[in-house]
């Protein structure tokens, strides 16, 4: 590191060095020399300066380069890069024109197997830290990736500027990164964003947010979020006949009636809604964030159906056939009062525009195999699905088991799961809409298996407390954040009631810092 030079001041780096070198009067701006050691679990390089752990987003293990400080805390500190002038045999260059601005991926510029090697040490650094789980190494499998890792969301939310422009957030930001071509998305969806941005232009301001979704069959959903109160706003809007619902939406409507003849909006290919009451797209996500229920309150939702003559109405969309890999049957009229479905395995399943759906149609279907090889059903098993959805974990082990009950606070996704519980004619099955911590306690009988896929945010108290209570035979825990998800197997396994046998995380978010993992836990 002898050979650096400071860039663009006089004044010599002196007596500084790389790692746990004491220094004086390290502050803001500082360019600093630097060796990167390891990834921190925000695909972060870190590395020491005056024994602090420094953060310099875009640095990769081995690189050693000049950092600037942006940001000096008692015991950390955060950098950006000056320079590199050792590069990791790791690092490629980024596929994605808007990669350093947006906040969608995080780790584009390595390797994808790269990626995984990181991902795999997370969740083990996570349940040794976190969970105290000492033999975590020994049985946290290799991460399960995928053969392509690109085109692979089914879903995107798009935000709106002051100028009109889609994109997506930037990191930490309510900034939004315009861009030309997603590639975690597919090309019809990236065709829908274009149309969409071209019709409607400036025009419009009260479209605030778009949510996007596409099946495996490449039919979309799209949802436009109006800021509350402001829909329609400053336009004259008529009740044409108060008996068939159908209502004027003046400059909005006839947007959308040009937009219905666009090929990539066009009926049976896209459904087109517009929301009037969603909340600021402020309030709600970011990119690489999946709307969360609280994104849209109980009774705050409407959402209205366009159709082609730009007026509201909820006549029949149809659809024609469309046979998918994994045997499940897009039929004809499928898209009946603007339902829009997805098929996993044998099973059909209503999607609501506000439910949650994982992002990664392939990927899940892996996670989900694994879920049902784990619990191992006989037939006769009672099991409790916690944090359910629209329940497609819970269909699946119904096919398997003696009786299933799942749980879900988001009121849209429960009515989903009921109707879909009907159409895929599974009647072994319950659902109870609420809390899972207000609800849990009241559950009669005492479940074999509880398969459990919380928030990010992991179980509450009440739930752990108990599952440690009613000790199912085995959890089966699904988690997309190994920190919340250490916390709660170091309660469950810390009294000596249940063991973690198997752990296998599994990339559902390819390029991004976040990992999904499957956890079966036994009793002792």
């Amino acid at each position: 590191m002898a050979g650096f030079k400071k860039r663009g001041r006089n004044r010599s780096l002196g007596n500084y060095k790389v790692n746990n070198v004491v220094h004086d009067k390290v502050k803001r701006y500082d360019e600093l020399p630097i060796e990167i050691l390891r990834l921190a679990s925000d695909g972060s390089g870190v590395g020491y300066i005056e024994g602090k752990a420094t953060f310099v987003p875009g640095m990769l293990p081995g690189e050693q380069g000049v950092v600037r400080l942006t940001q000096v805390k008692k015991n950390f500190q955060r950098a950006e890069i000056v320079y590199i002038n050792k590069f990791s045999p790791a690092r490629q260059p980024a596929p994605c024109s808007v990669y350093p601005q947006c906040g969608g991926c995080n780790l584009q510029h390595m390797t994808y197997e790269t990626t995984l090697a990181w991902k795999k040490q997370w969740v083990i650094d996570s349940l040794q830290r976190i969970g105290g789980l000492k033999y975590a190494a020994e049985i946290v499998q290799d991460v399960i990736g995928m053969q392509n890792p690109w085109r692979y969301r089914n879903k995107a939310v798009l935000h709106r500027d002051s100028k009109g422009k889609f994109g997506y957030y930037k990191e930490k930001s309510y900034d939004v990164v315009v861009f030309d071509d997603c590639l975690l998305l597919s090309e019809i969806t990236n065709k829908r964003i274009k149309t969409l941005q071209r019709v409607l232009g400036d025009s419009c301001p009260e479209v605030r947010s778009v949510i996007f979704r596409e099946n495996r069959a490449g039919e979309g959903l799209v949802v436009l979020n109006c800021e509350p109160g402001k829909y329609g706003s400053g336009e004259t809007r008529e009740k044409a006949d108060p008996e068939d619902g159908k209502i004027e939406i003046g400059q909005l409507g006839k947007k959308l009636q040009q937009l219905k003849k666009e090929r990539e909006f066009s009926t049976p290919e896209c459904i087109l809604m517009v929301s009037k009451n969603a909340r600021p797209s402020g309030d709600v996500m970011s990119s690489g964030d999946v709307m969360s229920p609280e994104g849209v309150m109980p009774g705050d939702l409407e959402l209205d159906d366009i159709s082609g003559d730009g007026v509201v109405n909820t006549g029949l969309i149809e659809q024609n056939g469309c046979k998918l890999d994994d045997g499940c049957k897009l039929n004809d009229r499928e898209f009946n009062n603007g339902r829009f479905y997805e098929c996993m395995g044998d099973l059909k399943f209503n999607v609501s525009p506000y439910a949650f759906l994982q992002v990664n149609p392939a990927q899940t279907l892996k996670l989900y195999g694994l879920v049902l090889d784990w619990a191992d059903l006989k037939g006769r098993e009672e099991v409790w699905d916690l944090y359910c959805g629209i329940g497609t974990i819970t269909l699946m082990l119904a096919q398997k088991a003696g009786k299933v009950i799942g749980i879900e606070e988001n009121p849209h996704a429960v009515q989903d799961a009921i109707e879909n519980a009907k159409e895929n004619k599974v009647e072994n099955v319950s659902f109870v809409q609420g809390k899972v911590e207000d609800r849990i306690s009241a559950l009669p009988g005492s479940p074999d298996l509880v398969v459990t896929d919380p928030p990010r945010a992991g179980m509450e108290k009440e739930v752990l407390e108990s599952l440690l209570a009613v000790k199912p035979a085995k959890i089966i825990y699904v988690s997309c954040n190994p920190a919340t998800l250490a916390r709660d197997v170091r309660i469950l396994t810390g009294n000596g009631t249940y063991q973690a046998e198997k752990i296998q995380p599994v990339d559902m978010f390819p390029w991004s810092r976040h990992v999904e993992c499957v956890v079966l836990m036994t009793r002792l």
